[in-house]
């Protein structure tokens, strides 16, 4: 008569830690397919403005060689290329090394 509530102890602990890893597994399973959502998101995004911006070079009358020409021109002041400095003129740097000249517009060499 003893054996059965540790019996049934027994079986209520394993019950619970079942739940457990199961409820882990549940967090760890939303987890990463919340993640691959998100870069399934960014890559498909990433290819539809990749074609937008495509089409809007197709559609005027730059070459991809002009374009190229224009991006590879260099900044007199930090000696940077152009595509180096964003839309207001100020240079931000190669990868991660900001530009220290103190460039705040682009002025071609």
């Amino acid at each position: 008569m003893h054996d059965v509530p540790n019996m049934i102890k027994f079986l209520v602990t394993h019950f619970v830690a079942m739940l457990y890893n199961l409820h882990i597994f549940q967090f760890f399973r939303i987890l990463i397919l919340r993640q691959f959502k998100m870069f399934k998101v960014t890559c498909l995004t990433k290819i539809i403005m990749t074609k937008v911006i495509g089409l809007k070079i197709q559609e005027s009358a730059i070459s991809h060689a002009e374009l190229i020409a224009h991006f590879r021109e260099k900044c007199k002041m930090c000696g940077h290329h152009r595509i180096m400095h964003n839309e207001l003129g100020a240079c931000e740097g190669v990868m991660n090394k900001p530009c220290t000249s103190g460039c705040d517009f682009f002025e071609s060499e």
